[in-house]
């Protein structure tokens, strides 16, 4: 049988240390305490494979054939100014992302480039829709 155990004794009173350490600090009391500053991220120079992927997945993606050249749903020509040099930049990328069945153009290439860096653009914009 089992039964119920009835403490008897008093509860020992608690112990406080007079010289008791302060709670921790956070991060952020020390941040401010020396003074630091918030570090963003360097945007990443070169690219790498992955991204190269990425931007020919997203020329894959966005084409659709109509018969002739394969052209984006939706979309109007629209007229940019380059230089020459940038537009021989473009068409060095489009050669670098081509594969065997898939060769985009420079324009579909530099139409991918070009709304990536705009929906990146926007999202670092405040709310109110002025620069950080």
């Amino acid at each position: 049988m089992t039964s119920r155990v009835v403490l008897t004794d008093a509860t020992k009173p608690r112990v406080v240390l007079a010289d008791a350490p302060k709670p921790r600090a956070g991060s952020a009391v020390i941040a401010n305490a020396l003074g630091a500053a918030e570090v963003a991220d360097a945007p990443a120079q070169g690219g790498s494979p992955v991204s190269w992927y990425a931007i020919r997945a997203e020329v894959a993606d966005r084409l659709r054939s109509t018969g002739g050249r394969p052209g984006l749903p939706g979309a109007e020509p629209r007229k940019v100014t380059l230089t020459q040099e940038e537009w021989d930049m473009i068409r060095d990328l489009a050669d670098a992302i081509a594969q065997p069945g898939f060769r985009p153009s420079a324009g579909q290439v530099a139409g991918v480039l070009l709304g990536r860096a705009v929906r990146s653009a926007r999202a670092s914009l405040n709310t109110d829709g002025k620069p950080l």
